[in-house]
């Protein structure tokens, strides 16, 4: 599941989830638009706070992008 998608499910703010999680609310905005790739340990963080409804897979996202 998409970070986004379950914070929006279990209305969660952006906020919120950054305190649980012990980042900057910028870093979380940015994992939730796809603009950076977390670190291991903040992956880590994410699958304990959302009970495993978000996985490592979830939070990498693959350019599907013309490939020769």
């Amino acid at each position: 599941m998409l970070l986004k998608v379950y914070l929006k499910k279990k209305k969660i703010t952006m906020l919120e989830f950054a305190a649980r999680i012990d980042v900057n609310v910028s870093t979380v905005s940015r994992i939730c638009r796809g603009v950076v790739v977390p670190s291991r340990s903040t992956m880590q963080r994410i699958f304990d706070a959302t009970d495993g409804k978000v996985q490592p897979s979830d939070l990498v996202q693959f350019d599907q992008g013309n490939r020769t």
